[in-house]
């Protein structure tokens, strides 16, 4: 129970500091100065406003995974673990999560491609290039663990009919 509660709570600031990070560069996108934008990737003009664009989707897309992923947690806490309402919950977690990281590799694809146009391109090993993956592979195993929950409940609903 300890460790279902620290789950929760740890969703609970991770998407709290997932909605202050999206505001904040919502804010900073919207007040940019001459089209000019900071991020990680450094300076972002007019010219790539589909970057940045692209960049506020995919924050939101993942916000919205990580406030499904809350939902399920919550109702893991209650008595009733395999409801529907938790395998909605994973569910759209799962598809969430995976949508968020197939635009987090459409976008390094464009930063990549812009990179290229502008000759600013290097050749790194970064971690950044790992996330989409990591994102794809938690909401593909949240997809599949949402679809035993149901085989599971079903099971249960069969064993409780039998004398």
């Amino acid at each position: 129970m300890k460790k279902s509660i620290l789950f929760k709570t740890l969703i609970d600031i991770f998407c709290f500091l997932s909605i202050v990070g999206v505001l904040n560069l919502s804010i900073s996108f919207l007040l940019s100065d001459k089209g000019n934008l900071y991020t990680k990737s450094g300076y972002l003009t007019y010219d790539n406003w589909t970057i940045s664009l692209t960049e506020i989707v995919y924050h939101i897309t993942f916000l919205i995974a990580v406030y499904h992923l809350r939902k399920a947690a919550r109702h893991m806490l209650s008595d009733k673990k395999l409801n529907k309402n938790t395998n909605q919950s994973l569910n759209k977690s799962g598809h969430f999560f995976l949508y968020s990281g197939i635009i987090s590799l459409i976008l390094i694809l464009i930063t990549f491609n812009s990179n290229k146009y502008y000759g600013q391109l290097t050749v790194t090993h970064d971690t950044d290039t790992l996330k989409p993956l990591l994102l794809i592979i938690i909401g593909l195993f949240l997809v599949i663990q949402s679809n035993t929950l149901v085989l599971a409940k079903k099971i249960k609903d069969e064993n409780d009919l039998t004398i």
